[in-house]
């Protein structure tokens, strides 16, 4: 359950109010709809979130038995590192990577989960990705798709146990790194 959730007002007319206080939305009796939705940032709707996604990649693996299944670890090394520090940029990188791996290989329907993740030592940036493919990947096609520092790709095909990369990818979503302060993890406003 949400500890700070948003309480929104709209009407027919397409006016929409977004409010913490459900007191400040309007009572003038003209049509008003009201709905209470969960803030997405507070520690529960992070829990909820991460829930859903280890669900939903659970079950995509089970529904696909026959499909290849990777565990990508993509680096990146000092000289794109500042880069990375900007959301919008490392966003393009990261669907840059994405669409080249899909396009080296002519593959279109590939589903992913990427994760972003800071080292215990150094705090460092690197990411982790779930790659669920009907193709095989070789280490060569992922290393021509990422130049921003090293990749490590293992093959978890024919693994006894494929659950287990998933759950360890997924307990990221909610981990922030040891230099971020906390007042900007979480902002109930």
């Amino acid at each position: 359950m949400c500890t700070f959730p948003k309480y929104i007002a709209w009407n027919n007319q397409g006016h929409k109010i977004i409010k913490r206080d459900p007191f400040c939305l309007p009572d003038d009796g003209e049509g008003w709809l009201y709905a209470i939705v969960p803030c997405r940032h507070c520690p529960e709707c992070r829990q909820a979130k991460q829930l859903n996604m280890i669900n939903k990649a659970l079950y995509f693996e089970e529904t696909h038995k026959t499909s290849y299944l990777y565990f990508i670890t993509l680096t990146v090394n000092d000289f794109y590192i500042d880069e990375f520090n900007n959301y919008n940029t490392k966003l393009d990188y990261i669907q840059k990577f994405i669409k080249r791996l899909r396009r080296c290989r002519n593959s279109k329907g590939d589903k992913y989960i990427l994760v972003e993740e800071f080292g215990k030592l150094h705090d460092r940036r690197h990411f982790h990705m779930i790659y669920f493919t009907d193709y095989n990947v070789t280490v060569s096609q992922v290393r021509r798709c990422w130049d921003y520092g090293f990749i490590k790709l293992d093959n978890l095909s024919y693994n006894y146990d494929r659950r287990t990369p998933i759950l360890y990818t997924l307990k990221y979503i909610n981990k922030t790194p040891a230099s971020f302060n906390s007042e900007h993890k979480f902002n109930a406003d």
